[in-house]
């Protein structure tokens, strides 16, 4: 039987115990989405027995061969060799794994999408396009951030009630009990941004003084 060069056997052992870790990552990801509620004493309780349980594994696909070479066969050579190339080769995959993860980050972010070249008619009769990176339209001349963020916040079926006051301060009470406050550009633009998103998220009080 022809004999595993150490630099192979190395090279494997480094791809499992990196394929090992990536599967504990999707784990722990698909969990941390899926919980409902905090863990608690129970779930810290799992994850520690998943942590332990991970380094035994780790622990035996890194030095369970070499450590039967040494006390079984008595080799002290080969079993160091394999250590060295596993170590080399989980540098070498952790470099190309942060690389490629850097390069998509960078492309993602640089990518720019194409809007769509309709327009939005502002009440000063001036007419705006949509912008990145979200497509959103750009702010009509006279709104704030903080009015943007009303609107978003309305489109997005996150606001419970909606108000408005003579001096054109407006307020949205929010679903998760926070409160945004904006000035509206003119009179009764929150109503009817609030109308138009009527049809999404269903009817949405306005309170007016």
């Amino acid at each position: 039987m022809k004999k595993i060069k150490p630099s192979l056997i190395g090279f494997l052992q480094a791809f499992g115990v990196i394929a090992y870790c990536v599967l504990i990552a999707l784990l722990f990801n698909f969990l941390g989405k899926a919980a409902l509620q905090p863990p608690g004493i129970l779930g810290f309780a799992a994850i520690l027995v998943i942590l332990v349980f991970s380094a035994a594994v780790t622990g035996s696909i890194v030095f369970g061969y070499p450590a039967y070479l040494f006390f079984s066969k008595g080799k002290i050579k080969e079993p160091l060799l394999i250590l060295a190339f596993t170590m080399l080769y989980c540098l070498i995959i952790l470099a190309v794994i942060a690389i490629a993860y850097l390069a998509i980050g960078l492309v993602n972010k640089n990518k720019q999408p194409a809007c769509t070249m309709d327009a939005k008619l502002c009440p000063d009769g001036s007419y705006v396009g949509r912008i990145g990176p979200n497509c959103e339209f750009a702010p009509c001349p006279g709104e704030t951030a903080e009015w943007l963020a009303i609107k978003r916040a309305i489109y997005n079926c996150e606001v419970e009630t909606v108000g408005q006051y003579h001096s054109l301060e407006v307020f949205a009470r929010l679903k998760n009990g926070g409160t945004l406050d904006a000035v509206e550009p003119s009179i009764d633009d929150i109503v009817d941004v609030a109308r138009e998103a009527e049809e999404k998220c269903g009817e949405i009080p306005i309170m007016t003084e």
